[in-house]
């Protein structure tokens, strides 16, 4: 049986992931392994530009 408080925290959870996506793709930064400061990189910056 699936209470209140259960759909609640699938909602939560979904709201969650979709800050992680840019007109559905997913933010590079995600499983990446590099050492780079954020602000210089290619991926992020282009990934950004889709938010706008």
């Amino acid at each position: 049986m699936v209470g209140k408080g259960d759909s609640q925290t699938s909602i939560d959870k979904k709201n969650k992931h979709e800050i992680l996506l840019a007109q559905g793709k997913i933010a590079p930064c995600i499983g990446c392994h590099e050492v780079c400061t954020p602000e210089y990189c290619s991926l992020l910056d282009g990934w950004l530009e889709l938010l706008m």
